[in-house]
């Protein structure tokens, strides 16, 4: 792994800057390990678009740096104008060691990483996300020309590429993309089992099957709707839920409408 003490300083002296998509998503998967870095005695920085939540990561003595990153937008000017941005963070904060989460951040973070010669770069994926799942075919030119970027970007000895599931990492190894010494796999961030502590079975009559996720096509919500006609047909009893947001800067995004109209017509329960 990448050993940020071959720097040679304190750790009073080392920044690592966490780079996240958007606050929420860090705040709910990601602020652990962000305090557990501050408390080890790092000083930590935190590059996202904000919201609420933007207060509570400051609260835990985190610096947020507000940047406006969008993951609908494949316009040419206005990543341009991202990359720049990022650019002129970076060079202020002169970070020690960069945490990249999700593909943009990565993308975008990775090119300038090697710009400025950040010492150590981690890259974390959370899922390849509509890039690498589209068959359009302006997405799947994108997605060649990303391949050979990522194979420029990943590789160097103080790069490392983290995947939360073998599919992904399965993708980059089967083309030769990234080093498998610079590749780990973790199954998934984990979850604080003092919080969501076990509990038992409420017995009902019928049992409730849940999907949480964000109403994405790419999250499975349309082969979890498909199940459920099936399982009608059958005559299986059961009470069918889904719980989560769209997301409407992502293409995958299910409109509210058609999530209501699931709804209405007893498909399926949505919580929101």
């Amino acid at each position: 792994m990448i050993n940020i003490w071959r720097l040679g300083m304190k750790l009073s002296q080392i920044k690592i800057l966490y780079f996240s998509p958007d606050d929420i998503y860090f705040y709910l998967h990601w602020l652990p390990l962000a305090c557990a870095s501050k408390g080890a005695g790092y000083e930590v920085v935190l590059l996202t678009n904000t919201s609420t939540y933007k207060k509570k990561i400051i609260s835990k003595g985190i610096k947020v740096v507000p940047i406006n990153i969008s993951n609908k937008s494949l316009n040419i000017s206005d990543n341009l104008s991202l990359l720049k941005k990022i650019y002129f963070i970076y060079q202020e904060e002169r970070p020690d060691l960069v945490h990249h989460i999700a593909v943009k951040p990565i993308y975008f973070g990775g090119m300038v990483s090697k710009l400025l010669k950040i010492p150590a770069i981690l890259n974390c994926f959370s899922g390849l996300g509509y890039l690498f799942i589209s068959n359009k075919i302006k997405i799947q030119i994108i997605r060649v020309i990303a391949n050979v970027y990522y194979r420029i970007l990943f590789n160097s000895d103080n790069c490392m590429t983290v995947f939360q599931n073998p599919d992904d990492l399965n993708y980059f190894n089967e083309r030769s993309i990234i080093k498998s010494q610079n590749i780990r796999l973790i199954k998934g961030v984990g979850v604080n089992i003092d919080k969501f502590k076990y509990m038992p079975e409420e017995k009902t009559q019928e049992p409730i099957v849940l999907l949480a996720a964000r109403m994405l096509w790419d999250k499975g919500v349309g082969e979890f709707i498909q199940a459920i006609k099936i399982l009608r047909q059958e005559g299986v009893k059961a009470r069918f839920v889904l719980v989560g947001a769209p997301d409407p800067g992502n293409p995958a995004s299910i409109p509210p409408s058609q999530l209501e109209q699931w709804q209405e017509c007893g498909l399926v329960e949505w919580w929101g």
